[in-house]
């Protein structure tokens, strides 16, 4: 097939050097010098081949599944239309028999772009005029996405690590050289100060452990979500009482057990419900359900945690779960905090082939809806 794409558009005989030094010269048919297509036909990289006009002559199955377009489509146009690259001026470079390596970004059939990084080798002759192309591309969207995740995450780490070792610098400082009855009033601050750069570097800990989890090798057993709960309702019930905040539960006694880890179950659910007490206002109401619900075609086993508290704003919710995001209600209440709790959630609940979700019409009052859903056995068992 590559040869016979290839024939209508190259000269027969020719003495080549492909553009890598030190490579020896060889005279024949210049297709001799292309991988086989069985080679390109089962590279994982999208691979597109163009004769010295630029016209492409051939790409393989990973180029179709990486686009969308069909060889058909393709074979025929020019590689400076196929390929952004051109319109950053990197094309002539190119023409004069330049390797080039970078990324851009390339748009699929249906119209939804991607980030590419991108290779262009041509195949030279002895006077160093390009006879051949030879492209490869491959989609590094998710790759950049996890970098300025990556970025962002270290960045917001240092600045609230900072901040914490800043307030210490303060009240150290008022300690040794404020007025002495308030000393007691400095040492509490300076305590709740140490106290929540314990909890930002243990809940840094949690995220980077969590990530490095792995679904097959968690350590997982039968769990009764129902059992769980109630005992974690009764450990919260004098915290809620404190606050006048009325603890109730809502418990599905038909649900059937799942298969988790229970110390990061706990965890999760721990995080949902401080997190409903801390924004429910006295004479409020938190409830504890569980049931089984229906996601993205699955069954799951729930556990729910209503508050009547503030709300979460619904041009909010999509950025709850990132690292650090701290929501208006925070802001309002000044409740403490890392922004880390609902992140942690989140990857316990993917790390277990489930999800979290969040309902909330950003009244307060009507306060929010934080459903954690864990795969039951068969939806599990997909997950593995």
């Amino acid at each position: 097939m590559i040869k016979r794409a290839m024939t209508q558009h190259l000269t027969p005989k020719g003495n080549l050097r492909p553009s890598v030094p030190n490579e020896a010269q060889r005279d024949g048919d210049p297709l001799d010098l292309w991988p086989s297509e069985v080679v390109l036909d089962h590279m994982t990289d999208a691979a597109l081949l163009a004769d010295a006009d630029a016209v492409i002559c051939y790409v393989n199955p990973a180029f179709e599944r990486l686009t969308g377009f069909t060889a058909p489509e393709v074979i025929g146009q020019s590689l400076e239309v196929a390929l952004p690259c051109a319109a950053a001026g990197i094309w002539p470079v190119v023409r004069g028999g330049t390797p080039w390596h970078g990324e851009v970004q390339c748009v699929r059939n249906d119209g939804v772009a991607f980030d590419a990084e991108v290779a262009i080798a041509p195949v030279c002759d002895a006077a160093g005029a390009p006879l051949l192309f030879v492209c490869t591309q491959r989609d590094v969207t998710r790759y950049n996405a996890l970098q300025r995740l990556k970025t962002r995450f270290v960045t917001e780490a240092s600045d609230e690590l900072r901040a914490s070792i800043t307030h210490l610098k303060v009240f150290v400082g008022l300690l040794q050289r404020g007025r002495p009855e308030k000393r007691d009033q400095y040492m509490e601050a300076l305590q709740g100060s140490v106290a929540q750069l314990e909890t930002l570097v243990e809940r840094l800990f949690s995220v980077s452990q969590l990530d490095l989890q792995d679904l097959a090798l968690l350590e997982r057993r039968a769990l009764d979500l129902n059992s769980m709960i109630s005992q974690m309702a009764a450990r919260y019930s004098a915290v809620a009482a404190d606050a006048r905040i009325v603890l109730a539960q809502d418990l599905d006694h038909t649900l059937p057990q799942i298969e988790a880890n229970m110390e990061l179950v706990i965890q999760a659910v721990t995080n949902l419900l401080t997190n409903a007490l801390d924004y429910t206002p006295p004479g409020g109401r938190v409830t504890l359900r569980t049931g089984v619900m229906r996601h993205n075609g699955g069954l799951y086993a729930a556990a729910i945690v209503d508050d009547t508290g503030q709300g979460v704003m619904p041009d909010e919710q999509a950025e709850v779960f990132e690292p650090f995001y701290r929501g208006q209600a925070s802001q309002a209440l000044g409740v403490p905090g890392t922004g880390l709790g609902l992140t942690i959630v989140r990857q316990i609940a993917r790390l277990h082939g489930g999800d979290v979700l969040v309902r909330s019409d950003g009244v307060p009052g009507k306060g929010s809806t934080f459903t954690l859903l864990f795969p039951l056995a068969s939806q599990r068992e997909a997950h593995s």
